[in-house]
């Protein structure tokens, strides 16, 4: 899940690989207007990242999430862990028992838990590409195969939500071709196709048209309950749930993929010019506004209630950067890939 400009100078979104990681994707959702991509950033030295902009200093705090610099995850007030050697990450996720890796090795592509006690396991009931509810109880991937990959068998796949608690499959669901993104909700996981198609995958009755106009992209919701999204030329608009009614809307374009807090509360949106802006969710009313970076392949990520991640911003050589509504730094030099 690049930022490439047309010659109108209008951001254009395309979807990150879901891992995915999200998601996601293996080429699954296409989104003319903001960048949704995810890499692992090299590592890049203090100099170079304060000059390339008008970033603040890197500040003493260190970084609130799980991150992922090459194969070590490091967490904050526990102990690194490092992943096999073998293994290939392509992202690591926050959740109730621990880190979720979604990894690959060889063939075989995989989601592994890192628990509190820094021992890495694989889980056996579901695979990538995965979502994970905001509360980190639940995951929704696709069931493991049953057969080597390209038999005929496994042209159709079983989506699934497990209880990450009991690892026990709680839902399944035969979605061909779809791809699961995001819960929107407790009981609804937003799923894709490699053509662009979106559907909601409610867990109780199956797959449903999205309450929002053609064109639209579900972001997140908000603690009031209703759904943000993204337009193709960038706006970010929200909608009641599940009415599909007009609540607000934003005219500040999205250079890259915007990002709702996990308490719902506030949504952050990164411009092509380079400015952070903080909006409240319930109303969209701004409340802050600050100079920071943008660059092909950079995320946000909320942080805490008040701050965001900026992962992956190439002007600043791969460092991870920190924005608040008052200001932006450095939150760590060497960069990474931020647990979402």
């Amino acid at each position: 899940m690049t930022n490439p400009m047309s010659a109108d100078s209008t951001p254009r979104m395309r979807r990150r690989e879901f891992l995915v990681v999200v998601g996601a994707l293996t080429g699954a959702m296409t989104v003319p207007g903001c960048a949704r991509t995810s890499a692992t950033a090299s590592a890049g030295d203090s100099a170079s990242v304060l000059a390339a902009t008008s970033v603040g200093p890197p500040t003493a705090a260190p970084v609130g999430l799980p991150h992922l610099v090459g194969s070590e995850i490091r967490r904050p007030n526990e102990k690194s862990v490092r992943l096999p050697a073998t293994w290939a990450a392509a992202g690591i996720y926050q959740s109730a028992i621990g880190v979720l890796v979604d990894a690959s090795q060889t063939d075989d592509r995989f989601v592994a838990v890192v628990g509190r006690d820094g021992v890495a396991h694989r889980l056996d009931t579901v695979a990538p590409p995965i979502a994970v509810s905001a509360d980190g109880q639940l995951i929704a991937g696709l069931a493991p195969r049953a057969h080597p990959p390209g038999d005929a068998a496994t042209s159709r796949r079983t989506g699934v939500v497990v209880r990450l608690a009991t690892n026990r499959v709680e839902y399944r669901l035969e979605i061909a071709d779809f791809t699961p993104e995001a819960f929107l909700a407790s009981d609804a996981v937003l799923v894709s196709r490699p053509t662009g198609e979106l559907r909601i995958w409610n867990l109780a009755s199956g797959l449903a048209q999205l309450p929002t106009p053609a064109g639209y992209r579900p972001v997140g919701r908000t603690a009031a309950g209703d759904v943000v999204t993204v337009t193709e030329s960038g706006s970010v608009v929200a909608f009641s749930w599940p009415e599909g009614s007009r609540r607000w809307s934003s005219d500040r374009l999205a250079g890259i993929w915007p990002a709702v807090s996990r308490d719902g509360a506030k949504v952050a949106i990164l411009t092509a010019d380079r400015q952070l802006v903080l909006l409240r969710s319930r109303d969209g009313t701004v409340e802050g506004d600050v100079a920071c970076a943008s660059g092909e392949g950079a995320r946000l990520v909320w942080e805490s209630s008040e701050s965001v991640l900026i992962e992956g911003s190439s002007p600043h050589g791969g460092a991870l950067l920190r924005g608040t509504a008052q200001t932006c730094t450095v939150a760590a030099a060497e960069g990474g890939v931020v647990a979402s």
